[in-house]
């Protein structure tokens, strides 16, 4: 009998699934927003461009500002480990608000502006931080490279399927939900995808459970607050930020994502 491993496991495919229903949380905003903005709300292309331009560069800043919180605050307390409580947390502040900045309350105006870009922002604050946790656990639940090739390929075909998924339907799906009232049918996509982000997120949750356990680095009691495992100060995360390999890492994905945008 062979002892190789399957090469994709259960838990694989659990974490590719988080993936998939998530690219949809960014896809419909990609795809919709602007459309919906201009074309069902009726706002002027110059406000929604201003809109736009405000918030994704509020979401650049955040992303850094996302690691040092996350690697300095312990939601409840550690005891559900370092990044499940951010999964869980930041993937229901993100479903909710994405449904929320397709949702059409009758505002006009500032008011408007505020309400859309509003939730626009609070939705990729916190979609940064549950994201920011899915990429940080992937070391923890796949201990040896065989593991994480097999995890980064359930992730990336599960991604793939969810964008073909959206692409095949989603039209059919806002005329389906809206029958004549884009409004409604776009609000509606947005809260399917929003449900399914939130089902993505929290069966990971569960599943990584046996996996993030935070460990103190020695058992002595002491007064001071001992450091753990992924605890790390500004500056030790400022000169990993400044190395060779990071940086690199980092204009592959910015080259990766703006490519994909301009083809959107």
């Amino acid at each position: 009998m062979s002892d190789k491993k399957s090469t994709y496991s259960g838990l694989a495919w659990r974490y590719g699934m988080t993936n998939g229903f998530s690219t949809l949380l960014t896809t419909v905003a990609s795809t919709y927003w602007a459309l919906f903005l201009t074309g069902a709300v009726g706002m002027e292309p110059a406000v929604m461009a201003t809109i736009l331009s405000i918030s994704s560069t509020v979401d650049l800043v955040s992303i850094p500002v996302c690691g040092v919180v996350m690697q300095k605050v312990r939601l409840g307390g550690g005891k559900w480990g370092v990044f499940r409580p951010w999964l869980l947390a930041g993937g229901a502040v993100a479903a909710l608000c994405r449904w929320l900045s397709f949702t059409n309350l009758g505002l006009t105006g500032t008011a408007a502006a505020a309400w859309f870009g509003g939730m626009y922002i609070l939705c990729y604050l916190a979609f940064n931080l549950c994201y920011s946790a899915f990429t940080g656990i992937l070391p923890l639940m796949a201990k040896d490279p065989t593991d994480r090739v097999s995890f980064a390929s359930a992730r990336t075909t599960c991604n793939s399927v969810g964008k073909f998924v959206f692409s095949l339907t989603s039209v059919a799906l806002v005329s389906f939900f809206g029958q004549g009232n884009d409004a409604k049918g776009y609000s509606m996509l947005a809260g399917l995808i929003s449900i399914l982000v939130f089902v993505g997120f929290t069966q990971l949750f569960f599943a990584a459970k046996p996996y993030d356990v935070l460990k103190k680095d020695d058992g002595a009691e002491t007064k001071a607050a001992k450091k753990d495992q992924y605890s790390a100060s500004f500056w030790e995360m400022l000169k990993f930020s400044i190395t060779k390999p990071f940086v690199l890492y980092l204009l592959g994905s910015t080259c990766k994502g703006t490519i994909f945008f301009i083809i959107t």
